[in-house]
């Protein structure tokens, strides 16, 4: 796709703001033109379906796993504490909160996980949409400039011009 010959033009508006984060993405790149950047961000984002979102999901599905784990442990350290009446223990208390940390911790990673693969998704849509409509657009454009080629030869045929090329025109 990238060694494919660039034939095809369109104008593209933007905010001052998206301008502003296509030229830092530019510098950070090290792009020279904003088609450039473009393009090769369509690329990435193309791929984002093929590429993040299932790495995104297995790191949550990992983190998920963990705390099922911690939770898991966390219910045993508490019932073992209450049981044995040692709730007083300042070393018990003290492993007690450390594993509550550790677990809202670990919830917090997987909230924060959970709205990226969130925003990805949404991404990903969007750029659907979009890749559906810029073919929705270049086939309403192909089939207008076949419109206004037929024009013109009809034109062309209506004032006696041959569309046909001429024995020794092609040669």
């Amino acid at each position: 796709m990238a060694d494919d010959k660039k034939t095809l033009k369109f104008q593209m508006m933007m905010s001052p703001a998206e301008a502003r984060d296509l030229d830092d993405w530019m510098f950070k790149n090290r792009v020279r033109s904003r088609a450039e950047a473009i393009r090769r961000l369509c690329s990435i984002g193309i791929g984002a379906e093929e590429a993040i979102l299932p790495d995104v999901l297995s790191h949550l599905h990992s983190l998920i796993d963990q705390l099922e784990v911690f939770a898991e442990e966390q219910i045993d350290l508490y019932a073992n504490i209450r049981d044995e009446g040692r709730q007083d223990n300042p070393d018990l208390k003290r492993a007690f909160l450390l594993s509550v940390d550790q677990l809202m911790e670990l919830l917090d990673q997987v909230e924060y996980l959970r709205l990226n693969v969130q925003e990805q998704a949404h991404a990903v849509e969007q750029i659907k949409a979009q890749r559906s409509t810029m073919n929705s657009n270049i086939e309403h454009f192909s089939r207008q400039i076949e419109i206004q080629r037929n024009k013109i030869r009809d034109r062309l045929i209506a004032r006696g011009y041959s569309t046909e090329p001429q024995k020794g025109e092609d040669e």
